[in-house]
């Protein structure tokens, strides 16, 4: 069956469109489509009334659609930009520091924290996080590629766990972060 067939074939479903609407005793033939007796009226109330739904997950709905906002607007990691680009991308392309050692499950507290340079210029900041992501440490102004764990951090290592850990740079006066990288003490 063709389109057009099924279009004329709909077309007088609305209320009054219809050739005939009174039958030959008088009775309307069809009722409109959307007007409900009151009995199904009132039976459609009692089902209603029997589903009803708590009132909190609408709103955490919509908490959660806002958190998602929020996590796209100011994402934790900056963009890496020494990934494919188009060829229409004009300029250098920037190299993010890359954070080294230690990584993984390892005996012992580390002696240093070590990462490549790459395009970004000294000086370094280096942030050491504990499980949960609470800021252990930072230590600022580094000049080279490493960073000696002494003092109060390497007696807060020594008791376990898992860290966290990234290095910071500053390449034209805005900051560039390291991915972080994951290491464990057992």
């Amino acid at each position: 069956m063709s389109k057009w067939a099924l279009f004329s074939a709909h077309r007088y479903v609305r209320w009054g469109s219809g050739a005939r609407t009174v039958g030959a005793d008088g009775r309307l033939l069809a009722k409109p489509w959307r007007v409900r007796s009151l009995a199904a009226q009132r039976e459609a109330q009692n089902r209603r009334a029997a589903r009803a739904q708590p009132f909190w997950p609408r709103p955490l709905g919509w908490m959660l659609i806002g958190i998602a906002v929020l996590a796209v607007i100011d994402a934790d990691y900056p963009i890496p930009t020494h990934v494919e680009a188009s060829s229409a991308v004009s300029g250098p392309r920037l190299m993010l520091p890359l954070a080294q050692k230690p990584c993984g499950p390892g005996e012992g507290v580390p002696l240093e924290f070590r990462w490549d340079e790459l395009d970004v210029p000294p000086p370094f900041r280096v942030f050491v996080h504990d499980e949960d992501y609470d800021e252990l440490a930072r230590i600022d102004d580094i000049g080279t590629a490493f960073c000696p764990v002494t003092g109060t951090l390497a007696t807060r290592l020594a008791e376990g766990g898992v860290f966290h850990w990234c290095v910071e740079g500053d390449v034209a006066g805005r900051p560039v972060r390291s991915a972080l990288q994951t290491f464990e003490i057992r």
